[in-house]
Order: structure tokens, then C-alpha cells, then sequence
């Protein structure tokens, strides 16, 4: 797939998920999933996958997320920060 529309299917399933009811995370939680199965190094899309991880408490899933885009952009600090946070929450 093109990288341009990833980002762009990755923000969409983003922009849903933000509708409040569950049903909307779950199905942006797929598409995000599809979309890393398709390309497992997408930054954005396992940025989202991983927040919305954080938002449903599934913080152990969040925290590999978050892990995989510092690792993978190391000057991300704002992700860092996030990601030191939900060590401090899980503690």
C-alpha cells in the first residue's frame, strides 16, 4: 500500500475512534491493527494504536506500542513522555 493513504486510513481510524462509544474504538483498533499487519514499522498508526490502547486501560499492550515508536524515533519526546507515563501508572 502507499504510505500517504496509510497515514491517511491511520487518521481516519483515529478521528472515529474519538466518537465516545466503545464500538468506535474497537473498529479503529482494527483498522490501526490491519493496517501494522500490512506495514509493522508505520509510525502513526501504531502512535494511535497504542494511545487508544492507554485510553481502553490495556496498558501492557499500550506500552509495547509506545515502546516500538521511541524505539524506532528516538527524538520523539512527547511519545517518551507518554510512554514514562503509562510505566508510572502500570507500577
Amino acid at each position: 500500500g502507499d504510505p500517504d493513504n496509510r497515514d491517511a486510513e491511520s487518521l481516519v481510524a483515529w478521528l472515529h475512534s474519538l466518537g465516545g462509544k466503545p464500538q468506535f474504538v474497537a473498529e479503529a483498533l482494527a483498522e490501526l491493527s490491519r493496517i501494522l499487519e500490512d506495514d509493522p514499522k508505520h509510525e502513526r498508526s501504531r502512535l494511535y494504536r497504542g494511545r487508544l490502547y492507554a485510553r481502553s486501560g490495556r496498558v501492557r499492550e499500550a506500552i509495547e506500542d509506545l515502546e516500538a515508536v521511541v524505539s524506532a524515533n528516538p527524538m520523539n519526546t512527547e511519545v517518551a513522555s507518554e510512554l514514562h507515563l503509562l510505566r508510572t501508572k502500570k507500577k
